[in-house]
């Protein structure tokens, strides 16, 4: 029989940790954990005791449980190795194989990502959709807009998995590119114009994408390749006398959407594909963790070049929230961007940990 009695200690001095010459440790006072055994004519009696600024009570009786259970299978299985036990209870164990897991949920099986788009466009046309400085576009014009460039990228020969390049900064062009590409049925591939010339060239020769959408002042900083350049400023004549009727490009679920290369830090930068049922069951899944709605206004904060990028994206248009674009200087942490936020009323924002650290402060 084991028991144990969780004992809090309030005030806790931390341990001085001295290096001896050797380079050994001497640790000097009381630590933040330490259990205690002793024999009793009852059996084995513990007591825990802790340091109550960094430990609740309930997870110091959830660690005597876990030794407890521990005790109960070495006495069952004494021959197995101690690191094949079990710590958890059934029920925890439960909780933890079937219980979190049963994650299954309903989401679109036969559409793509940019037909839940239009679907939402259709329910809100005058909605906001994207908003950058002082532009803005509403769901209606968006999809007008995004209608017309996908047909003249179906005139140019994009069809269903062409890759196609994206080399644009941030701007409301920038998302009426990638959902045209989603509507002629190819997959963006984002090649930021600020990335070294070697790591573009590397990517354009691995990728080997039919065609990059860019515009003039930016088709310079793209090395050589066998692509086709489309200059959006250049063509703008010819994309504005396309249809604005949604294109019946044949793309599937199961069809690519996207093709993203990693940083490139463990070696050579990876293409990671994505098809368009993935990013449904995406949208359709952040959507009713976040409850995002057409009163949301999203933070578009990630580069294109970051699959973090579509996440926002997607979750934006795809529950008729309004997508904010924002400009390098006002995504700076600290001060400019905490006031952009703010003037924006922004409701929903993914940052990564070494932003929300400076924002913190």
């Amino acid at each position: 029989m084991f028991t144990f009695q969780p004992q809090v200690q309030e005030e806790w001095q931390l341990p001085d940790v001295k290096m001896t010459l050797e380079g050994t440790e001497k640790i000097e006072g009381e630590f933040d954990l330490i259990l205690s055994l002793r024999e009793t004519n009852q059996g084995l009696r513990g007591v825990l005791q802790y340091n109550g600024e960094l430990f609740k009570a309930e997870t110091i009786n959830r660690m005597g449980g876990h030794f407890q259970t521990l005790l109960a299978n070495m006495l069952a299985n004494p021959q197995q190795a101690v690191s094949e036990l079990s710590l958890l209870t059934e029920a925890e164990q439960q909780q933890l194989l079937v219980t979190w897991n049963d994650t299954k949920g309903e989401y679109p099986q036969e559409q793509c990502i940019h037909q839940l788009f239009e679907e939402q466009a259709s329910k809100t046309p005058n909605a906001l959709a994207l908003v950058f400085e002082q532009q803005t576009l509403t769901y209606e014009a968006l999809n007008n807009r995004a209608n017309q460039l996908a047909h003249y990228l179906r005139s140019q020969g994009v069809s269903r998995e062409t890759l196609v390049g994206i080399s644009l900064d941030r701007s409301l062009e920038m998302i009426v590119v990638l959902l045209a590409i989603f509507k002629a049925g190819g997959a963006y591939v984002p090649l930021d114009p600020n990335y070294p010339p070697e790591r573009l060239a590397y990517m354009l020769s691995d990728a080997q994408p039919q065609m990059i959408i860019t515009i003039e002042g930016l088709a310079s900083k793209l090395p050589s390749s066998e692509a086709q350049i489309l200059c959006l400023d250049r063509s703008k004549e010819a994309i504005a006398h396309e249809s604005e009727t949604n294109l019946h490009s044949g793309v599937k679920p199961h069809n690519l959407a996207y093709l993203i290369y990693t940083s490139g830090s463990t070696g050579k930068p990876k293409g990671v594909q994505l098809e368009h049922r993935g990013l449904c069951n995406l949208a359709i899944a952040q959507q009713k963790l976040f409850n995002t709605n057409p009163n949301s206004r999203i933070l578009q904060f990630a580069s294109l070049n970051f699959d973090a990028s579509i996440w926002e994206i997607v979750m934006a248009l795809g529950s008729g929230a309004s997508l904010h674009l924002a400009n390098s200087q006002q995504l700076l942490p600290g001060t400019d961007l905490f006031s952009f936020l703010e003037q924006q009323q922004i409701t929903h924002v993914t940052l990564p940990p070494s932003v929300l650290k400076v924002m913190s402060k």
